[in-house]
């Protein structure tokens, strides 16, 4: 969707909030904006306005930026759009770029990497499994079958089968799913 006159009256309302350089003739200015920001997208003309204001922008000062300034950060915005939506919608590129993101991390696994890795996990399985062995030893661990049999012998059996089952979740019936 291309600008509009309105939608430059909207950034320049935003962007009047920054300090200028001269003094403004707005219909003049209005005017040279247009006509800059000819073929930039509404959402460009957002983002980039929006980096002016957090300061986001690749400008190093702090006023209204001019027509040319804006118009770049605009094609700057549009430009990573498209290479991100390009690289979305090209599936071999997509995998290339999982293979090399694959090959660098293999790349960080050095003998040592694979040996701290092994240690630290044969670590934590041996505090594990001396954690479940205390919790046998001390009688805190019950099976499924214990705590059922425990309920019914507190609240009885024909109050524990009145408690309801939770809902199963069916993930083939989710939003959107044909009925």
């Amino acid at each position: 969707m291309q600008v509009t006159e309105t939608d430059i009256k909207k950034a320049m309302y935003i962007l009047s909030a920054l300090p200028t350089r001269d003094p403004i003739d707005r219909n003049l200015i209005q005017i040279v904006y247009l006509k800059a920001l000819e073929g930039v997208t509404i959402h460009s003309l957002e983002i980039a306005t929006n980096n002016f204001n957090s300061g986001h922008s690749h400008v190093d000062h702090t006023f209204m930026p001019s027509q040319a300034e804006l118009r770049k950060e605009c094609d700057l915005v549009q430009r990573k759009f498209a290479e991100e939506r390009a690289r979305k919608l090209d599936p071999h590129r997509q995998r290339c770029e999982n293979e090399q993101q694959r090959l660098r991390h293999e790349a960080t696994k050095t003998p040592e990497a694979r040996a701290r890795v092994a240690a630290m996990l044969a670590r934590f399985n041996q505090s594990h499994d001396e954690a479940k062995a205390s919790e046998r030893q001390s009688g805190i661990t019950e099976t499924p079958d214990q705590v059922r049999d425990r309920l019914i012998g507190q609240i009885g059996e024909t109050a524990f089968n009145n408690i309801p089952d939770l809902p199963v979740r069916d993930t083939f019936k989710q939003v959107g799913a044909v009925r």
